[in-house]
């Protein structure tokens, strides 16, 4: 065996410092999750991502060969990372998780078990395994054993196992979304859902590229330090999204500043904003936008922008929600709506989503819609 010195550099850091974010900022949705089954999940695919880092960082620096019994001890995590995304992006925009969603973890556990037959080999049929794949021109050193760490064959057709359980979820997460993310209210969502979804196939494409281009030097590498790289931008991505970084009083006082809207005139589209919102209930219109909204009262979109922001603290989508999530708590006081299902309340109230309406309804009271409705007929 040749004698290899762990290397500590650039991509090894990397892979580290990856390694300890994922993992803490999966136990901090963890128990986030407690309220919101879609940030446990989430948590849990980052602490995934966490220990598939962490075994290609032990093997890139070479520290794996003083814990040779952990060499390649991630390879059944994959079967988990496709049923797990498939779950957030079911319990994210749907808010429930799928119909028997157990069932999905079923090639995990078959594999797992079946993987022990590696788990079980001597340390020295690994150290050799390690040494192949990292060092081929030294040859492959015979190790004989008591059995096999591959007795049907399944590793010769793993890529293509793996490649197809990522696809398989990703085709039902697509179809979750398309069936899903409808109406205004979720149009920056629509976003968001398209970008996911586009990193889920690059990984997929990356993984099956470096497999059969790269097998040998960059197999497993390129598609962790992606992993790896998401992990970075998660990072940045909630830390600029927190109160105390994207709250800051100096630059929302400067945002209007160059504004010609006057004292009165504020006062003025203040008093209409009311007036149908109150009176009219025009938030109840499934189609209301900014610009339908300024048409009604007759003023220019972006002053409607700025006196809902600054009046109300709000923006638009915020403001008509907590009217028609206001008006929901109303109508389901009265009993003869005890019988209407969800998709007509939030139809109803201005809504055309469910998801949508379920998820402000639980944000503004705290409870579901059936345990509000509990509540209000046992009092």
């Amino acid at each position: 065996m040749k004698a290899f010195i762990p290397q500590i550099d650039f991509t090894s850091v990397f892979l580290f410092l990856g390694v300890l974010q994922s993992i803490l900022l999966g136990c901090i949705l963890i128990v986030k999750g407690n309220k919101d089954n879609s940030f446990g999940m989430g948590g849990i695919l980052l602490i995934i991502i966490g220990f598939l880092c962490l075994d290609v960082f032990f093997e890139h620096s070479g520290l794996i060969l003083n814990i040779i019994y952990l060499y390649n001890f991630t390879q059944p995590l994959l079967f988990l990372i496709g049923p797990i995304c498939y779950y957030w992006f079911y319990q994210s925009l749907r808010l429930k998780k799928p119909r028997r969603w157990t069932l999905h973890l079923i090639p995990f556990f078959v594999y797992l078990i079946y993987y022990f037959n590696f788990y079980l080999q001597p340390d020295c049929f690994k150290k050799a395994a390690y040494s192949w794949n990292r060092w081929p021109e030294l040859g492959r050193e015979t190790v004989v054993l008591q059995f096999s760490p591959d007795p049907l064959g399944i590793s010769e057709y793993f890529v293509i196992i793996g490649a197809l359980s990522l696809t398989i979820y990703w085709l039902l997460s697509c179809r979750t979304a398309y069936s899903t993310i409808r109406g205004p209210e979720l149009g920056m969502r629509k976003h968001f859902v398209v970008v996911v979804l586009a990193i889920y196939a690059l990984l997929i494409l990356l993984y099956l590229l470096s497999r059969y281009f790269f097998a040998r030097d960059l197999g497993d590498f390129l598609p962790i330090l992606f992993l790896n790289g998401i992990v970075y931008l998660t990072s940045v991505i909630l830390i600029t999204r927190s109160e105390i970084f994207r709250r800051n009083p100096f630059k929302e006082k400067r945002k209007y500043n160059k504004s010609a809207l006057s004292k009165d005139l504020c006062g003025s589209i203040r008093s209409k904003v009311i007036k149908v919102i109150e009176e009219d209930k025009i938030f109840t219109q499934n189609d209301l936008s900014l610009v339908q909204m300024a048409d009604t009262i007759g003023v220019k979109r972006h002053y409607l922008s700025q006196v809902i922001n600054e009046s109300f603290g709000k923006s638009f989508y915020e403001f008509l929600s907590d009217y028609r999530v206001k008006e929901a708590c109303r109508l389901l006081i009265h009993p003869e709506v005890n019988t209407w299902t969800v998709e007509r309340i939030a139809y109803h109230v201005g809504y055309n989503s469910k998801s949508a309406f379920i998820k402000a309804f639980k944000k503004k009271t705290g409870k579901t819609i059936t345990a509000y409705r509990k509540d209000v007929f046992s009092s």
